[in-house]
């Protein structure tokens, strides 16, 4: 209703007036409030072009991760980095946590990468606000309960190990679309996220940092110690046959098969995965033009032996 256009205002008269809540019998105020929202709108139009722009904001999990990415490159921006760092200080719940939306509640693992986003960078763990933040993820389970696609970005730094994240195997890119599953079966979005994902466990790359850059603080229970099978996601269902189960199940046997895969049917897998991907980089936008992918694609660029310099990683960054 808000941005309806003046010229369908009147064929839409009986939607804005039908009673809705505590305005139920006072349309004028309604149409009050879109004249004035409508107004609003297009004050901040650009009057030649016809375009809208604004700020473009999203959680604080973007951040943090754009940080690790440009760490795990080697290539980190000390001014970036240090306006990162104010902005995650300035986006810390009270409780010490961070949310992933606007008046959200703390949530695990935009809490982890923001903590560890800022150790890496050098915030030491003794600052009060980490030692918070360090209260309040524990207080949310710790690393573990952290979701899959966090726990990546850990294993890239050694900080969670691979045995604990499902298994993504890049002969997935080799099933004909017809089969019953293949990566054309889910959404473009999906997919735009994974194949670089498929390249990246193929070759589990590892930027080793300082022992003091860790975030071994942050497990409830010693790493040396976790049953990565009893823990999210791999956790199963009391009842027997559910589809976590058969998930778990399923992945159990892809773990088995990855300590000794059919290494010329891998390499047709990565390089499908790597065709696919590079098809899609020299578009304007980035691949799949969402942050996930494209920091993807440059851990795979890396994993394929190409740096920053590469072309196509320097278009990604």
């Amino acid at each position: 209703l808000i941005v309806r256009n003046e010229r369908v205002g009147a064929a839409s008269e009986s939607v804005v007036r039908r009673p809705i809540g505590t305005t139920a019998g006072h349309p004028d105020v309604i149409d009050e409030a879109i004249r004035r929202s409508q107004a609003w709108l297009l004050s901040r139009q650009d009057a030649r072009e016809g375009f809208w722009v604004a700020e473009l904001e999203a959680d604080t999990t973007l951040t943090s991760e754009y940080l690790l990415l440009r760490r795990f490159m080697g290539v980190a921006d000390p001014e970036r980095e240090r306006k990162a760092v104010r902005y995650l200080r300035s986006t810390q719940l009270p409780d010490g946590g961070w949310s992933i939306y606007h008046g959200g509640p703390s949530e695990i693992s935009a809490s982890v990468k923001a903590y560890f986003a800022l150790k890496l960078v050098g915030v030491p763990a003794s600052e009060s606000y980490m030692l918070k933040a360090k209260e309040r993820i524990h207080a949310m389970g710790g690393v573990v309960a952290a979701n899959v696609f966090t726990k990546i970005t850990l294993a890239l730094f050694g900080q969670y190990d691979w045995r604990g994240i499902p298994s993504m195997p890049p002969e997935i890119m080799l099933l004909p679309t017809r089969f019953y599953f293949s990566i054309y079966a889910i959404s473009y979005w999906s997919r735009a996220v994974l194949i670089p994902l498929f390249i990246v466990f193929a070759h589990r790359p590892l930027c080793r940092i300082a022992p003091d850059q860790g975030i071994d603080e942050l497990y409830v229970e010693p790493k040396g110690q976790i049953n990565y099978r009893h823990v999210p996601p791999f956790r199963k269902d009391a009842s027997l046959l559910t589809w976590r189960n058969l998930f778990i199940t399923f992945d159990a046997l892809l773990k088995w098969d990855d300590q000794r895969p059919v290494e010329w049917l891998r390499q047709m897998g990565v390089d499908r995965a790597a065709k696919w991907m590079h098809e899609r980089m020299t578009g304007s936008g980035g691949l799949g033009a969402i942050y996930p992918a494209m920091a993807n694609a440059v851990v795979a660029m890396h994993c394929l032996g190409h740096d920053a310099t590469h072309p196509l990683v320097a278009k990604a960054l």
